[in-house]
């Protein structure tokens, strides 16, 4: 008996399951929280990506410039253009002058041979400038992309000649060679000026992929009619 009360009494089964599903709580927590396992590479990855969306945003917005940024070189460009309008108009004053002298010192014979020359040259210029200049200033309001064509996809001459009333025709010269002068500044300007007429190009819709013969779906079968199935199970 002695030895029977001296034996030691066996564990509860509990205690052993409490030991065994803690160890299973630790090691699904150590998995969670190990950097060297597996378990936190989605949130990596999900935050990596947006993260790179966050800079791409950032940096589309830092290209795209400011409404200051856009008057000031609006405001620039305007004054290049009022420049180079200074430059050609003391280019002709100069030329006027040149001729000028030289008809100090010309003899009669050399007068009227000039104005002869003179005559001919503005008759030319009158006949033949509107004419090189309406043409110059199509292919330019075309190259600006302007609203040229009409609701019927043909070109529109109303269109143009709205625009072609914008240009100040006494700042464009032709020279004896037809190269017109005083023309591309003044359609810049005017795109500025009236965007409405110069409208952006619409991009192209993006090509669907034909399909193979693989790739196509069998058509359902026709569900039959009251009649088509009587007759079937009639034989």
């Amino acid at each position: 008996m002695a030895d029977e009360d001296a034996r030691p009494e066996p564990e509860d089964d509990d205690t052993d399951d409490a030991g065994a599903e803690e160890g299973k709580v630790g090691s699904k927590e150590e998995s969670r929280t190990d950097p060297k396992s597996g378990g936190g590479d989605d949130d990596r990855d999900a935050d990596a990506d947006e993260n790179a969306s966050k800079d791409a945003d950032d940096n589309g917005d830092e290209d795209r410039p400011s409404a200051s940024e856009l008057r000031t070189l609006r405001d620039s460009l305007a004054r290049t253009r009022e420049e180079a309008r200074r430059y050609r108009t003391d280019l002709r004053k100069l030329k006027e002058q040149v001729a000028a002298d030289k008809r100090k010192g010309e003899s009669d014979h050399d007068k009227a041979l000039r104005e002869a020359q003179e005559e001919s040259a503005k008759e030319t210029e009158g006949r033949y400038k509107p004419i090189i200049v309406r043409s110059a200033a199509k292919a330019a309001f075309h190259d600006a992309n302007a609203a040229l064509i009409d609701e019927n996809g043909k070109p529109s001459e109303g269109k143009f000649a709205r625009l072609y009333r914008l240009l100040d025709q006494d700042s464009i010269e032709v020279d004896v060679d037809g190269e017109v002068t005083g023309l591309a500044d003044q359609v810049e300007a005017i795109k500025a000026d009236y965007p409405e007429f110069f409208p952006r190009p619409k991009p192209e819709p993006a090509k669907r992929p034909k399909a193979d013969a693989a790739d196509r779906k069998p058509e359902p079968a026709k569900a039959k009619t009251s009649a088509e199935r009587l007759a079937a199970l009639l034989g």
